[in-house]
This record gives structure tokens, sequence and C-alpha cells, in this order.
């Protein structure tokens, strides 16, 4: 009871959650099968997978695969919760305070460079 009560989830509910993360960070970075990815991620096989990938997606593993990803970089934590619900994951969130991030020792940088990432684009 108090699992549910401190992530708004049953367990099984949780960790079918995290097997579809899962599953969908390896259809964006990787080359593997959909069986393999199913056997990697807890499933016993890619049909169980894929109904449990559309549920909690709303997209098949194949379509999901297919997509184009822009990468986003946040520059103030806060907007990385605003894109979350529009559906976008930061890849990169970076914060102006040790509020969220600690940096003892570290110097807060002097100049800041955007790099083009379309070269990631091509999986």
């Amino acid at each position: 009871m108090q699992f549910k009560q401190l992530t708004g989830f049953s367990p099984n509910e949780y960790l079918s959650r995290l097997r579809v993360h899962r599953a969908k960070e390896l259809l964006i970075s990787g080359s593997d099968t959909l069986r393999e990815i199913a056997l990697k991620v807890g499933y016993k096989d890619e049909f169980y997978l894929s109904r449990r990938f559309k549920q909690y997606t709303g997209a098949s593993p194949s379509s999901y695969s297919r997509r184009s990803f822009q990468l986003v970089a946040v520059l103030l934590t806060p907007y990385s919760s605003h894109l979350l619900l529009l559906g976008l994951e930061p890849a990169v969130t970076i914060s102006e305070s040790s509020e969220y991030v600690k940096t003892n020792g570290l110097e807060p940088p002097q100049t800041m460079m955007f790099i083009n990432t379309n070269c990631l684009q091509n999986r």
C-alpha cells in the first residue's frame, strides 16, 4: 500500500512502465530486433511487449522506432517538467544552481557552446 502512495502506481504497473521506458531507449538507440528487446526488458516475447508498449505509449514499437526525434537541452530545471507534459523528454537539463546538481568544487561555466546534433538523427 505504501508503494502506491509514494509512486501513484501498483508495483506491477510501475515495473511495466519501467520496462516500456527501457524498450523505448533500446528502440531509439539500438539495432536489436523486437524479440531481443523484449527479452532484455524482461518480457517473454515481442507480442506481449507490443501490447504493453501500445498500452503506455499509444504507438506500436515499430512505428515508435521510425519516428524522428529531436534532442532538446533545457537550461532551467522547471522547464523539464513542461516538456515532459508535452511528451518531449529533455536529453540534457542544465541547472543554474546547486539546488538540483551537486557542484562542490566546480567553477560555473564561463561560456556556453551549442552543438549541432543533426548527425545523431540518422538512427
